[in-house]
């Protein structure tokens, strides 16, 4: 509890930033206007407090907000909340933040442009401000979430954030009788079993109802949220964390009670977040520094007690926890504790959600691997699947369980798994697409062309196309050059970006020339009943083919008039281009660094709520880098300065120097990564990126015989990587350089 105090108290939840000064005409500046939601002032001990944050500004587009409402989790950081009187009342994260590590970030966000009609966000005052005590309190908010476009450096994040002072809110906290807290937890109660029932919807009821449990701060609510503090209940997990983090500390035993009971019951799945709660519920110093030590300390003995709980669970519960078990070890788990694990955790991979069983064989391989999970292996990679081709979650992720099953599979029996893969993909509705078997050997098989050829021509389903164009592009041989071509030609600049890339990467792999002209016009497609696929045509062409006519066509259109199809352009020619490239990629460079030169601050503004010339800029960062970082050539130290003199702008040039800077970082050893999943593969040497193991060797060969590389393991060092490190190793040495590990 803290000192009584008259003056407000500030609960800082931001980074204290200067403050530009307004406009001079005060009713032309900013205002922040902060009210309760429903324009109440009393509110009992635990009751969820809304506050709805009204901007306003002038009507002339020089200042935005950022819309951002997520929850507390290290991303909201723009409102702090001044509440007076100093005591009553605590930051219910305060331990929660300072005892960990770090904090989540990142998130999507939108900007508004202020006007004379309010911009309103609603933001829960309880995820700040926790009144332990009755009383009358005053809030006034400080927000930092108003920005002024016409000051800083430009860009979309480069305006200066404002710190808008809001009117006084008065609000008098009353007693929770013990009568109102168990009609709320009973409404709360109503409002899950009347709203939970729908899988993946979260009704703004639902939404409220778990809030309203997460604030209400009783021991009976923190028994409610200790059970749905599952990973199975994603509607409530983070939020019921956060609300056990933030309980009074006289209900810490009382929660810890509760969950440990959890650990020990047959049907709960413990996942970290339980572990997690646990410890900081058990913390016992108030220094940050130790409370960091000691949480890390608690979790391993609270792993232990999920572990000694384990074998008494039962169905999912046991998979689950066999599976937090092993992600979340200590440092001090035995081999025996591993596999006695990855037993269980074998022995049960069924009953995990499909996206951890993906997980589980993607990356636990190492702990699974036995011929004993054959016959699971089987069962998983001959899953139905109508439509291979779809995005949707529940088609997408049943894929890439197939296919990482088929994989496996694969390592432990070659020949049952290869034949399984050419059953589900030689027929009229195949079960996998092409990218679903990047693991196996490069191959032909042309007893199957002709079908996907006759199928793609008469379909008309985008998904399906996009199979039948991808298997071709991977497995053909050219014999239906003519089918794909007509089919091609009807199609182009109309057609989905999917199809349309594999069908023209697999006329640019077979028939070059033909595909030429049609490459031509998928580039200059654009308009009204257009696909917009000419920006990324480039790209999506190289997911199967890679040919010097798409290293011309993607020359001719660095002019193109759009800045994305000359980015497309750019990428293609980063990533695959030769020496040959170099210097139109140049003459492109000097063409827009001489449009925009002496012109940064037409550049770099934009009005509030757009995102100005982003494009423009993107587009001279783009020409820097593929110049930088290109895979055809070595950028030498004048290249590079040359590329610094004709940069434009604060936002671009500090991009280009910082690529820049990296390039300069040698004589070396020059830093080596790599990394493979699927059909996805970077090979990180210096600033350059290589698409693959061929690309790598072509790379390396540039560099002077004898010259001293360094390899940066990449986690997670499981077989799969170390095999891949391994060949890595082997390439650098076979072209006489020196790698360190």
């Amino acid at each position: 509890m803290m000192a009584r105090e008259s003056a407000f108290v500030s609960l800082a939840v931001v980074v204290a930033l200067s403050t530009p000064a307004l406009a001079s005409v005060e009713d032309t500046a900013p205002q922040l206007e902060v009210r309760t939601a429903e324009g109440q002032s009393l509110y009992h001990v635990g009751e969820r407090i809304s506050l709805k944050l009204s901007f306003t500004g002038p009507e002339n587009k020089r200042f935005e907000t950022n819309m951002a409402s997520y929850d507390r989790s290290g991303r909201m950081a723009y409102e702090e909340f001044k509440v007076a009187p100093a005591s009553g009342w605590a930051d219910p994260l305060h331990v929660y933040f300072g005892s960990s590590s770090g904090s989540i970030g990142g998130g999507l966000t939108g900007f508004a442009t202020l006007s004379a009609k309010p911009t309103v966000i609603t933001l829960d005052l309880n995820e700040w401000v926790r009144f332990d005590e009755p009383g009358t309190y005053t809030i006034v908010v400080v927000s930092r979430r108003v920005s002024d476009v016409s000051t800083g450096s430009g860009g979309l994040f480069g305006a200066q954030n404002l710190g808008l002072t809001s009117n006084p809110v008065r609000l008098r906290i009353i007693p929770a009788t013990k009568a109102w807290e168990r009609a709320k937890l009973a409404e709360i109660r109503n409002e899950f079993e009347a709203n939970s029932k729908t899988p993946g919807t979260e009704p703004d009821l639902l939404k409220a109802a778990v809030a309203d449990l997460r604030f209400l701060g009783t021991a009976a609510a923190a028994r409610v949220m200790a059970q749905h503090l599952r990973e199975d209940e994603p509607t409530f997990m983070y939020e019921c964390a956060l609300g056990l983090d933030g309980l009074r500390e006289k209900l810490h035993p009382i929660a810890l009670a509760d969950m440990k009971r959890l650990i020990d019951d047959p049907d709960f799945p413990v996942s970290s977040w339980p572990l997690n709660t646990m410890s900081l519920l058990q913390l016992s110093d108030v220094d940050p520094a130790v409370q960091r030590e000691e949480r890390a300390r608690l979790t391993d003995a609270d792993w232990a007690l999920a572990l000694q709980a384990l074998p008494a669970k039962e169905g999912k519960a046991r998979a689950l926890t066999a599976q937090t078990l092993l992600s979340s070890q200590p440092k001090e788990i035995s081999p025996q504790q591993r596999a006695y694990l990855g037993g269980i955790l074998a022995a049960s991979l069924k009953d995990l959600p499909v996206e951890k069983q993906v997980m589980e064989l993607q990356y636990g391989w190492d702990v699974l691997r036995s011929p004993d999970l054959l016959p699971t292996l089987e069962l998983l990679a001959k899953i139905p699947l109508k439509a291979p081709g779809s995005n949707e979650s529940n088609s997408y992720t049943t894929r890439e369980l197939k296919s990482v099953a088929l994989q496996r599979w694969f390592e432990l029996d070659p020949e049952s798994a290869h034949e399984e893969a050419l059953r589900q993909i030689g027929s009229p509705d195949p079960s996998l697409t092409a990218d679903s078997l990047a693991f196996l050997p490069k191959e032909k098989l042309p007893r199957f062309e002709s079908l996907w050829a006759d199928e793609l021509v008469t379909a008309d389903d985008y998904q399906r196309e996009a199979v039948f164009a991808s298997l071709m592009a991977r497995f053909g041989t050219g014999s239906a050059v003519a089918q794909v071509w007509e089919k091609a030609n009807a199609k182009v600049g109309e057609w989905a970006c999917a199809p349309q890339g594999a069908a023209l990467g697999y006329l640019v792999k077979f028939d070059p020339a033909s595909a030429r002209p049609m490459v031509e016009r998928a580039v200059k497609e654009r308009g009204k009943g257009k696909s917009a696929c000419n920006r990324s045509v480039f790209q999506d062409i190289a997911l199967y083919a890679t040919d010097p006519v798409l290293t011309d066509v993607a020359q001719e259109a660095l002019d193109d008039p759009d800045p994305q199809v000359t980015m497309d352009a750019l990428i293609y020619l980063m990533n695959y281009g030769d020496k040959s490239v170099e210097q139109p990629v140049w003459n492109r460079y000097v063409a827009w660094s001489e449009e925009w030169r002496g012109r940064a601050d037409v550049l770099e503004s934009r009005g509030a709520g757009s995102v100005g010339n982003w494009e423009e800029v993107g587009l001279g960062e783009n020409l820097a880098r593929a110049l930088i970082q290109n895979q055809g050539w070595l950028a030498t130290p004048d290249l590079i300065s040359r590329v610094l003199e004709r940069c434009v702008g604060d936002q671009m040039c500090a991009q280009v120097k910082q690529i820049a800077d990296q390039a300069k970082a040698g004589p070396g050893p020059y830093p080596v990564s790599a990394y493979r999943s699927g059909q996805n593969e970077n090979y990180q040497v210096a600033q350059y990126s290589s698409k693959s193991l061929e690309l790598l060797e072509a790379k390396i060969a540039q560099f002077p015989r004898g010259t001293k590389f360094s390899l940066t393991p990449t986690s997670p060092q499981n077989q799969d990587q170390k095999q891949l490190e391994e060949q890595v190793q082997a390439l650098f040495e076979r072209n006489g350089m020196i790698l360190c590990l």
